[in-house]
């Protein structure tokens, strides 16, 4: 993980430099802008991780903010840096630690797949919001709607197991697949139907309810803003006009070179395309380029550093005891957690 932290922490430099060696755009740099860009970064993680927080209380347990921001933190560097796999190592890692701190595999499953929608579709909102604003009624409705075709099938599976028929199809094709991948592998015994029953019976009983959703979704909601507000700050900090009514838009063209991109955390593409879209937006090429390297290295390349140091340090840590049967004896039932 050393290792990891320092290629991260050379790829931020790499980033940056350009910046320094810019000697005539650098005296335009306007420093005080900048400490806002790093508050707005962190608290976009924060708010990421207080959602995944309050989702997971809906589910009957509780887990230490700061343990949930380390979780978050650290998972989002193993989903970012790790190109194609990134994603499903991002979500096992997590997966992994709310497992330590109590959480089962329903738990800990409705909390990822809700989380998730819950993002998504503030993600669209929040884009679609923007892009009306910027008077791109085209970019607006093209935008929502491939964002939400993405999410839709979690959201349809989740709302398809209060469906005791289509709950009971899907206990028999994971049943299927699990016993034939034991079977090729050769691994653990015999599973036991009823317990993958058990398993997705809980997951059914789960409600995030009217409280709860509005709290994620507002915290959902900030995760977003903030981060739209670095990219604010990072412009203003090099002296330039924001261009308020295109920065959905630009926001826009970062998220969609971050998820076509190959290379670890997008490097190069990310960059190439934020700039494209800020000069497309009147900023001029110059600025556009030093304040694309400049919100990646505070709201990215620093993050990610922090965020391996995190992981490094989880991984040498000893793990949180877990009292399954006191959290069994605390959890609400689900008509308690729908209340929540």
């Amino acid at each position: 993980m050393a290792f990891a932290t320092v290629v991260v922490l050379g790829l931020a430099i790499r980033q940056v430099w350009p910046v320094v060696r810019s000697h005539h755009d650098l005296g335009h740099l306007r420093l005080q802008w900048l400490v806002p860009a790093g508050v707005l970064a962190a608290a976009s993680m924060v708010a990421a991780a207080m959602l995944q927080r309050r989702v997971l209380r809906s589910a009957g347990l509780a887990v230490p903010l700061s343990a949930m921001v380390a979780i978050t933190v650290a998972g989002n560097a193993v989903s970012v840096t790790l190109p194609l796999a990134g994603s499903t190592a991002g979500t096992a890692f997590t997966y992994h630690q709310l497992k330590q701190h109590g959480a089962d595999l329903p738990v800990a499953g409705w909390t990822i797949a809700m989380s998730g929608i819950v993002s998504t579709t503030t993600l669209a909102a929040v884009l679609g919001i923007g892009a009306t604003v910027a008077g791109d009624a085209t970019t607006s409705v093209l935008g929502a709607i491939t964002i939400v075709a993405g999410v839709s099938p979690i959201a349809a599976i989740v709302a398809a197991f209060r469906w005791p028929s289509f709950r009971a199809s899907l206990e028999r094709i994971a049943t299927r697949l699990i016993t034939g991948f034991q079977r090729i592998t050769r691994r653990g015994n015999r599973l036991d139907p009823f317990a993958v029953s058990a398993t997705f019976s809980r997951i059914a009983g789960f409600r995030l309810g009217r409280r709860a959703a509005a709290t994620s979704a507002g915290l959902s909601i900030l995760n977003w803003t903030t981060d739209i507000g670095c990219l604010a700050a990072c412009i203003a900090a090099l002296g330039a006009p924001v261009p308020w009514t295109q920065l959905a838009v630009v926001y826009a063209a970062v998220l969609g070179a971050a998820s076509l991109s190959f290379t670890p955390a997008g490097v190069g593409i990310v960059e190439g395309a934020l700039a494209l879209a800020l000069v497309r937006a009147g900023t001029p090429t110059d600025i556009a380029v030093l304040a694309a390297l400049t919100y990646r290295a505070i709201s990215c390349w620093l993050v990610l550093a922090i965020g391996w140091v995190t992981y490094g340090a989880m991984r040498h840590q000893r793990p949180p005891v877990s009292l399954p049967r006191a959290l069994d004896q605390t959890r609400p039932s689900a008509s308690r957690a729908a209340r929540a």
